[in-house]
This record gives structure tokens, sequence and C-alpha cells, in this order.
């Protein structure tokens, strides 16, 4: 699956508001950044040194913000360790510009890819490692795979990849369609999900995609999901080389029951070899 070239420069920022919270040393920026998709609304923490250093993208899942309290909470703990992060809302979710029914997820891949080229042009980071949620942790599969090299490793927090085999059999988050004649729109919890993203949704190449990353993966999925069940993880460890797998009893798809917890596995995989 191809995906256009983006083009991007710093001057893209459009607005930066004057936040400045110290916290441990650590100095955070919300900006509005000029995606290809609209205005990305974007939180970015870093240390308050001039040496160069590890960043971390964090990504959320769809119907979700960079406020999700698992996206949060990831953030944080890397933030109290001295590790930068950059989280920030897709095109048509929480702050950031477009609208909902329009976001698909190779175009959530473009904002992506977008964010990386941003943290690159900055000149300030050592490294780049991807976290993902649901949605935005197939989106975080498929970039480090398009990307490798310049990815140094990625964490899955229960990846979505059952939304191709779900599009394709006309059943998404519980509601019914005739896959072969999509209507405009579904409604499921409340939103519309447009035809567009049920379209792209049918030919995403995950997997094929996602093998290409050679770095560290570390996965992570509740046993007991009731969105995507456990073994779409389970094929994930089985397509890269390097990776570990952590199933978790008594946890759901947003993790509610323990995320400190699975913060945790996350945080030591990426604080490995820091």
């Amino acid at each position: 699956m191809k995906f256009k070239p983006l083009l991007f420069t710093v001057s893209a920022i459009i607005c930066s508001l004057a936040l400045k919270a110290q916290n441990n040393g650590m100095k955070t920026d919300t900006l509005y950044l000029d995606g290809p998709n609209g205005k990305l609304h974007t939180i970015v923490t870093t240390p308050d040194t001039a040496e160069k250093g590890p960043v971390v993208i964090i990504m959320h899942g769809l119907m979700s913000s960079s406020e999700e309290p698992l996206i949060r909470t990831m953030a944080e703990k890397l933030n109290n360790k001295g590790i930068a992060t950059v989280r920030f809302d897709f095109d048509g979710h929480g702050k950031s510009g477009g609208e909902f029914i329009d976001m698909t997820v190779p175009k959530e891949i473009e904002d992506a890819k977008m964010m990386i080229d941003f943290v690159e042009k900055t000149g300030k980071f050592s490294s780049i490692s991807l976290v993902g949620h649901s949605q935005g942790g197939v989106v975080t599969s498929m970039v480090a795979g398009e990307l490798n090299d310049r990815i140094d490793r990625i964490v899955l927090f229960a990846p979505a990849a059952v939304i191709y085999d779900e599009a394709n059999s006309g059943t998404t988050l519980f509601t019914k369609y005739d896959p072969l004649n999509v209507p405009e729109y579904i409604t499921t919890f409340d939103h519309k999900i447009g035809r567009q993203w049920i379209l792209e949704a049918q030919k995403l190449s995950i997997y094929p995609t996602a093998e290409k990353f050679t770095g560290p993966v570390s996965i992570i999925h509740g046993i007991p999901d009731e969105l995507v069940p456990y073994s779409y993880s389970q094929k994930y460890h089985q397509i890269y080389k390097n990776s570990e797998l952590h199933l978790l009893d008594g946890i759901d798809h947003s993790f509610s029951q323990d995320i400190d917890g699975v913060t945790d596995i996350a945080l030591k995989f990426l604080l490995e070899n820091k």
C-alpha cells in the first residue's frame, strides 16, 4: 500500500500556546501543527536541556484523544524518567481539525508520518520510538513498517488489526452493514464512521506492512478484550522477528483495570538501552 510523500517544515507550526510547565526538569508546549488533513493539536514535553535524547510519539485509538488515561499516563511516566514525548489528536478527534466522519486509517498514517517529520526536523532527538493503542496501534505498526530504520522501537497496546476482517465481513464495532454496498456512514457508539473509512479498511495491508519493521516490539493485550480479540496480537507476535507478547488476564480494551501495570510494562521496554 502506497502513501503519498509528506512535505513538512517546522514553519508549519501555525500556533504555539505559551504553556511552559516545569515538571522534574521537563518543559511542555502545546502546539497546533498544520497537518495533511487539518490542524493537529499536539502536546510536546521535552527535558529542559540542550542535550539530545530519545523521544516517544504516542498515538490514541478510534473515537479517543491524546487525553485518554492510557495515553496520558504513558506520557507522564516517560516524562518522569526524563524521556521526551509527543502526543497528539488525530484529525477529526479531540481538539484537532477535520471531521470525524472523514477520518480513515491512511489519513491517520499521514498524520503520524507528519509528526515523525516534525520531530526529525527539530534536530533535538537522538531516536524516535512509537506507541499506539487500538487503531493507533495499527497506525503505529504500519508506519514503523514503512519507515523501519527511522524508528527505534514500538509498543502496541491491543492493536486493532481486526478492522480489516470486520470491514470485509460487514460488522464494525457491532454495527452491521453490507460490505459490498457500503452505506454513506454507519453509527456506532454515537459516532458516524464514514464510507471511506470502511472502503479503506477493506484493503488495508496491515500485517505485510507491519512485518517490515525489524526493531524491537512490545505487544500488550488483555485476554478478555471485548473489541479486539487477543489473537490479533498473537499474529503480530508471529510476524515480527524481535517481539515480546504480554497477554493479561482481567484486562479490557481500554486497560482500565490496571493502567499503571500495563504502562509499567511498556515503560520498562522503552527504557531498555536508554
